[in-house]
């Protein structure tokens, strides 16, 4: 059954009603597993409700507007940290030194293209799935090979193999990847494309 196309004034009121509300307080607490430089995942709140109206303005063909309304939302990016190790902290079961190479992250950002092309494709969430696949090839871009956990849950971050960097001292280093301000379910979307090696 084909998608009922909204209006540009339900689309408005839409946005408005998305704005207005507060984003959700809960929080989900930090696994023991999960990197010190690893950041908790809030509720998506806000969030979700302007990516909800921005499907709904690409279903209705109206990609530039999509656009325009997940602008309203939080940017979405992926920031660096590293991992390095010396034989001397291998040996004592330890790292050498951890840190952010880019704390606040690449932006990752599409555009009306980019969700034309995604609805072209018979998406029924277009705007969803743009995000998602920039957010994998920009991964796979960097040297992403694999994820902090075998089965996904918010706030997986994903690595590169360690790669030595100094062969007098014998230092490698890992990259870690961190998912900011992505919804909970962008983030499977992500984990799972990213696993299967497919586009969704």
């Amino acid at each position: 059954m084909p998608t009922k196309r909204k209006t540009p004034a339900q689309l408005d009121r839409e946005i408005a009603a998305a704005l207005r509300r507060k984003p959700s307080s809960a929080r989900t607490k930090r696994s023991p597993t999960q990197r010190t430089h690893a950041t908790a995942k809030k509720g998506d709140g806000k969030q979700a409700d302007v990516l909800m109206v921005a499907n709904d303005a690409a279903l209705s063909d109206q990609y530039d507007r999509a656009a325009k309304i997940l602008s309203q939302g939080k940017q979405r990016a992926i920031a660096t940290a590293f991992t390095t190790t010396t034989p001397e902290s291998a040996e004592a079961g330890d790292y050498a030194s951890r840190g952010w190479e880019d704390k606040d992250g690449d932006a990752i950002e599409v555009d009306a293209g980019d969700i034309a092309e995604e609805h072209e494709a018979e998406s029924q969430s277009p705007v969803t799935d743009a995000i998602v696949n920039k957010a994998v090839q920009w991964l796979r871009d960097h040297g992403a090979n694999g994820t902090s956990a075998s089965n996904f849950h918010p706030g997986t971050w994903y690595e590169t193999e360690f790669e030595t960097t100094d062969y007098g001292s014998g230092e490698e280093k890992q990259e870690e990847f961190f998912l900011r301000n992505f919804t909970e379910q962008e983030e499977k979307k992500i984990f799972e494309a990213f696993n299967n090696g497919r586009r969704r």
